[in-house]
């Protein structure tokens, strides 16, 4: 049985490409692709909204940028993003672990909001 409170909309985007909102329950994965830009100007972010209804949480985030800073957190050019219930955390690929990286609703610099529709 799926916990309602686990629910998740993801809303991912860059400049060039809007990917859709994506509606998944608690063990479902989301994932994408893409070619990183020639002079490395590449971004995504994300919107994700937990809970039931989406109501519970919301953070807007950075999810990949082809800067440097990036690589490193991410540990390689694959960024693994983790929902937990009290926070957002990327898994780095060299060190093995997860990274805590945004709160719950709380507001950071970088971050381009999109709304919710349902």
């Amino acid at each position: 049985m799926i916990k309602e409170h686990n629910k998740l909309r993801v809303h991912c985007r860059s400049k060039d490409d809007d990917l859709g909102f994506h509606d998944l329950n608690e063990t479902e994965i989301y994932d994408f692709s893409f070619r990183e830009h020639v002079f490395a100007t590449t971004l995504f972010w994300c919107n994700v909204w937990k809970g039931p209804d989406f109501n519970k949480h919301h953070q807007s985030f950075e999810a990949f940028s082809s800067d440097t800073q990036w690589k490193l957190l991410c540990g390689g050019k694959i960024c693994k993003w983790v929902v937990r219930d009290d926070a957002i955390y990327v898994f780095n690929t060299r060190t093995k672990y997860y990274a805590y990286v945004y709160a719950w609703d709380v507001p950071h610099g970088n971050t381009h909001m999109i709304t919710s529709s349902t």
